[in-house]
């Protein structure tokens, strides 16, 4: 309400003479109408005549109304012309730089995609040559570990001959020199004896107890007699030896 009683002083401000030159047409015009209605009025011009004089000069107090109005209008467009027509081009502008950017986009995309296709496919034939390898190793990793468990067997199997020829041959024999040589030869694949001497101290994780023995003057478990050798590998027990303890 408050803008538009600021408005329309100011409009009718701006152009007062037209106003005043219509207003005063309308004025006659409705004035002229009013006499040649009324009958009881006798004048000397033919009541037809000022009908007619009347309708014309409100049809040109309106149409001077109208085309006051219309000007104030175009003036308005034309005023408000320049600024849109700067926010079209403003609009334009903004939408060429997105079109060029996004033009950008999809050309660095592409660009980026024929890039990367070629790689995808190198990478999924290297992945499938990598599975292969991995496949063999994993593969000739147990036929090792089989070989390494056989040999170990192999290699206790003889240190258990080595064990039982030393029980019954006398010590001047080959024997020990034998069971060395071969000992440095088993240590190098990480095969070692567990063969504990009289008066070592029992480990229950070494050892396993297969007889006590009263011995006076030795303290308790402590190792008599190695009945039979055991066998490691690095830290992992492959056979505890045997062994006898004192009570």
């Amino acid at each position: 309400m408050r803008n538009d009683k600021n408005i329309a002083p100011s409009f009718f401000k701006k152009h007062w003479l037209l106003y005043s030159i219509s207003a005063t047409i309308l004025i006659i015009s409705i004035f002229g109408l009013i006499v040649a209605i009324l009958p009881t009025l006798k004048l000397k011009i033919d009541q037809n005549i000022i009908f007619v004089i009347s309708a014309i000069y409100l049809l040109a107090a309106s149409s001077l109304f109208l085309w006051i109005y219309l000007r104030n209008q175009d003036q308005k467009l034309v005023g408000d012309l320049p600024q849109a027509i700067e926010q079209i081009s403003t609009a334009i502008k903004l939408y060429k730089r997105i079109y060029h950017d996004t033009e950008s986009i999809i050309t660095s995309a592409h660009k980026l995609q024929n890039l990367i296709e070629p790689k995808i496919g190198e990478l999924l034939d290297t992945n499938k040559s990598i599975e292969k390898e991995l496949m063999q190793l994993r593969q000739d990793k147990g036929n090792n570990q089989r070989e390494l468990e056989e040999w170990y067997s192999g290699a206790i199997e003889f240190f258990k001959l080595l064990e039982r020829a030393l029980e019954n041959t006398q010590n001047d024999s080959d024997y020990p020199k034998i069971l060395r040589e071969f000992e440095k030869i088993v240590q190098k694949r990480g095969l070692s004896r567990i063969a504990p001497s009289p008066n070592d101290p029992f480990d229950e994780g070494l050892h396993l107890i297969q007889s006590s023995q009263s011995s006076p003057g030795v303290k308790p478990e402590l190792i008599l007699k190695c009945e039979r050798w055991g066998y490691q590998c690095g830290t992992k027990i492959l056979k505890k030896a045997d062994v006898t303890v004192s009570e």
